[in-house]
C-alpha cells in the first residue's frame, strides 16, 4: 500500500534532516516546544528553497493556547500573518 511520509519540522535544519530520512512532505511549524505556531513567511520560503519538498504551513493559535478546545480558537483568524491565504495548498507558490 503506498504511503506519504509527512514530517513535522520547525527549522531548516530539521527539514533537511527529514528529507535525508525519507520525508515526502513537510508540515512546517514554529515553536514546536510549545505545541507549534504558524511559521514566518521567511521560514516557509527558506525551507521550500532548501528542500524542494512540498511544505504545508498550518495556522496555529500560538503560545499558551490549547488547540484542543473550541474556545482556544476564538478570534484566531485575526492573529494569522498577513501573508496567510487559506486557499493555498502544499503545491501553491509562496509569495
Amino acid at each position: 500500500m503506498p504511503y506519504t511520509l509527512e514530517v513535522c519540522v520547525d527549522s531548516t535544519a530539521s527539514a533537511l534532516a527529514a528529507k535525508a530520512g525519507g520525508a515526502d512532505r513537510l508540515e512546517l511549524c514554529a515553536d514546536l516546544i510549545i505545541g507549534g505556531t504558524t511559521p514566518s513567511l521567511a521560514l516557509v520560503r527558506q525551507v521550500k528553497a532548501e528542500t524542494d519538498l512540498p511544505v504545508r504551513a498550518l495556522p496555529a493559535p500560538g503560545s499558551g493556547i490549547s488547540a484542543t478546545t473550541a474556545t482556544s480558537w476564538t478570534g484566531w483568524p485575526s492573529r494569522l500573518p498577513s501573508w496567510w491565504k487559506p486557499e493555498r495548498t502544499a503545491s501553491s507558490p509562496v509569495p
